[in-house]
This record gives structure tokens, C-alpha cells and sequence, in this order.
């Protein structure tokens, strides 16, 4: 389907069409739905002056096939369809004014004809202004020694990316409500291509942090970001600034959330690392027919891996003078609040609100997951501290936005700690 605007009283187009194809459409694809585009040669058009859209479409006519644009009508035999003339006993009531009427023209026909009796609801926006200044880069990288103590700060062995861009008020604010949010996206170089990792509907803010990239890539990861007005309308995209990260392999997972990037920890693991790979197939041996026909669900179950991690190990030539020994219960704290197993004091004894734990490793990997821990145990006379057979089963592949206004200083409240 295409979509045109024309100077009514010149009969001159403004800007280039817009063409709606099958692939802008959401199941059910028929039914009626809103769809925005962007014309791509823009239109400058000008107050006080009359224009009208010309809609039109080469489809065949029929149930499954032709476009039909939603209409208000004073005629209820009126079908809607666009390329199909309106029956002759149409009504002659107008909703929009005899000079205003709403057009369906025929690619056949070569001209736009008017239907004074239905109108078809079209909405135009600007569009805002591009956020300026954006850039992602990645922290100081990680100089942590080969020593052997659990847990390390998580910035010993792993950075994070800082993004910034200029805060300025946008240009539109009277026309549809003003400013909505600001939109930043990341691509890990996977199949998922671009996802959302923030929605800050803070018009001041100027910063964001990412603790949930993939780790040692050169080329990944990249990030974008855009301002959205309040009525939907968003910005061009900036410019792409890519920022690869450095994780350290020092033998253990790095645990970190964007919801709290200044509770990150790393632990270091023991024994081997189990993979298993959740499926449920169903074998069935068939008449008249040698062995069996499997039959597998569709729906991929992710990965799940199983680790033994050590709680608190402290080398006595190295100390680990970041952390301070305890003794018992508190040093499975930490994790298991993270965990959102256990209550966080500074949130007044309340479970962390997380969607999941990414969970990421030297070797690249990195999985949204929900952890599982059993148990815990203490070693003496040593006091080594370990949480034998701890489950990272992955919930999902695509990363929950954090949607806040930008707090920095974190410290529980969901915002980000600049330049950490």
C-alpha cells in the first residue's frame, strides 16, 4: 500500500511515498492495525496550508489479499476496501469537509479520485532532533594478579562500558506531549541483532553504564541510541560506537546485573564445569516400521550449568585485601542476594527485583539465568567457604531494558554509578 501527501491547492506531492508492505504488519496481519513510517525524503510542509493523502495499492481485491484502510463512514455499505470504488448508493455525508475528503485512487486509473463520504484517520509528526555527543567506551581494563582469592571486585577482572551523550531539551516539546524517553540499544554480534538494554525517561540525563555485554570480542559490542517524543515519534538513530570489554580468565564467573552494576562480584570455581542441555523428546516406535521416530518440541530450552562455587577462599601470601573475612552464613551472602535468594539489607530486607543474573565467563560465554543453591559448606580448619553444585539455568537470550529515571550513585536505587 502507498501512502502520498499532496498540496491540495498545487497538486504537487511532498516528499517521497510511503509504502506499507505485509512485513510492517503484527499477527493478525488481517486485521486492522496502526502502522508508522517515516517518509524518506521529508516533506516541509507549511502551517495554514491545505494538504491531502492519496492512498492507493495494486493488491487484488478479496479477503486475504487487498489492503483495507479503517474509515469512519456515514454508509454502512461502504466495505473500506482501498482500489475498490464505494457502490453508487453511497451516502453523501462528509466527516472531514467537501475540500478535505479522503482519496483512494486506482494505480490503473493514474489519478486520485475522492470519496467525500468516509474519512481515514492519518496522524503526521515531525520528528525530534538526534541526541549529540553519544559515545560508548569501554572502562580502565582489569589488571587483577593470578592470585587465587574468592570473591575478587568484579572490576578486577572485568569492565564495563560508560555511554554518554548531550542532554538538551528537545525542539518539540509543545507538539505531541514533549519528550518521552531515550532509547539506547546493544548488538552482541549474535542473531538477535539489535535489543533494548535501557528506557531512561529522565530528559536530564546524560549517562548509562552496561555490565551485561559480552566479553572479550573485538569487534562487539556495538551501542546506538535514540530520543523518543512522548506521542511515539522517535529520532534518527546516532552514529554506532563500538566498545569491545576485557574479562580476565582467572577460572571463575563473572556475576553482574544492570539493575545494580555496583553489586557485581566474581567467583572463582572448583572441580569442572558441567553444560546440560535441557530437552524433552519423545521416542516412539511405529508399526510396520524398524526403530523409532523422535519427536522434539520446537521451543529451544537454553543451556543449564552447574558449578561449584567458593564462596570465600583467601590466600594468605596474597590476601585479598578488597574483602574483609567473615566467617559462616555471611560469606554465601552475597551471592545469594544477588541471587535473589536471600533478603538485601540496604533494601530494607526485601528480595533484590531482578529479572535474572547474567552470568559471564572468560571464554565469551554469557547467560540471563536464575541461580539455584542448595547448600553451603564451611572447610576447617581453614575456613574455606564453598556452594557445591550451584545451577545457572538460562531464563532467556534477550536482555530486559532498564527503565528508570537516571539516578547516579546506584546503591539499590536501579541508577547508574558514573565512571565506575
Amino acid at each position: 500500500m502507498r501512502v502520498a501527501i499532496y498540496d491540495r491547492a498545487t497538486n504537487t506531492q511532498q516528499g517521497s511515498t510511503v509504502f506499507v508492505n505485509q512485513s510492517d504488519l503484527l499477527p493478525d496481519k488481517r486485521a486492522f492495525q496502526v502502522v508508522a513510517k517515516r517518509l524518506g525524503t521529508a516533506a516541509s510542509l507549511v502551517a495554514g496550508t491545505k494538504y491531502y493523502f492519496a492512498i492507493s495499492s495494486g493488491a487484488v481485491a478479496d479477503l486475504y489479499g487487498s489492503w483495507r484502510v479503517q474509515a469512519a463512514s456515514a454508509d454502512p455499505t461502504l466495505d473500506g476496501v482501498v482500489d475498490n470504488p464505494p457502490p453508487s448508493t453511497a451516502g453523501n455525508a462528509s466527516f472531514g469537509g467537501q475540500t478535505n475528503a479522503y482519496t483512494r485512487s486506482s494505480p490503473s486509473a493514474g489519478t486520485a479520485t475522492e470519496y467525500k463520504e468516509v474519512d481515514a484517520c492519518v496522524v503526521v509528526h515531525t520528528i525530534p532532533d538526534t541526541p549529540s555527543g553519544f559515545t560508548a567506551v569501554a572502562g580502565p581494563t582489569p589488571t587483577d594478579t593470578s592470585n587465587p582469592c574468592s570473591p575478587k571486585p568484579i572490576r578486577d577482572v572485568v569492565n564495563l562500558v560508560n555511554i554518554g551523550w548531550t542532554s538538551t531539551t528537545l525542539n518539540q516539546t509543545g507538539e505531541g506531549g514533549g519528550f518521552g524517553y531515550y532509547q539506547i540499544q546493544r548488538d552482541d554480534g549474535n542473531d538477535l541483532g539489535w535489543q533494548d538494554i535501557a528506557i531512561i525517561t529522565d530528559e536530564t540525563c546524560n549517562q548509562a553504564q552496561d555490565d551485561e555485554a559480552v566479553t572479550n570480542q573485538s569487534a562487539y559490542p556495538i551501542y546506538r541510541m535514540r530520543v523518543v517524543r512522548a506521542d511515539g515519534a522517535p529520532s534518527d538513530w546516532t552514529a554506532t560506537a563500538t566498545a569491545p570489554i576485557t574479562m580476565l580468565d582467572r577460572g571463575g564467573f563473572a556475576y553482574t546485573t544492570n539493575y545494580y552494576p555496583e553489586r557485581g562480584l566474581w567467583y572463582a570455581h572448583a572441580n569442572p564445569t558441567n553444560y546440560s542441555f535441557p530437552s524433552s523428546p519423545i521416542d516412539h516406535e511405529m508399526y510396520l516400521r524398524d526403530g523409532a521416530v523422535r519427536f522434539s518440541e520446537l521451543e529451544d530450552r537454553l543451556t543449564a550449568v552447574t558449578v561449584d562455587v567458593m564462596a570465600q577462599f583467601i590466600d594468605i601470601a596474597a590476601r585479598c585485601v578488597d574483602f574483609s573475612e567473615v566467617s559462616g552464613e555471611a560469606a554465601f551472602k552475597p551471592l545469594l542476594i544477588l541471587a535473589t535468594i536471600s533478603q538485601d539489607p540496604p533494601s530494607g530486607y526485601k528480595k533484590l527485583a531482578l529479572p535474572y543474573l547474567c552470568v559471564r565467563s572468560a571464554a565469551g560465554e554469557r547467560w540471563f539465568a536464575a541461580l539455584s543453591i542448595p547448600e553451603g559448606t564451611r572447610e576447617e580448619p581453614q575456613g574455606v567457604h564453598m556452594l557445591p553444585g550451584v545451577t545457572i539455568k538460562q531464563m532467556t537470550r534477550v536482555p530486559s531494558p532498564i527503565d528508570q529515571t537516571c539516578t547516579p550513585g546506584g546503591s539499590g536505587s536501579g541508577g547508574w554509578t558514573p565512571g565506575s
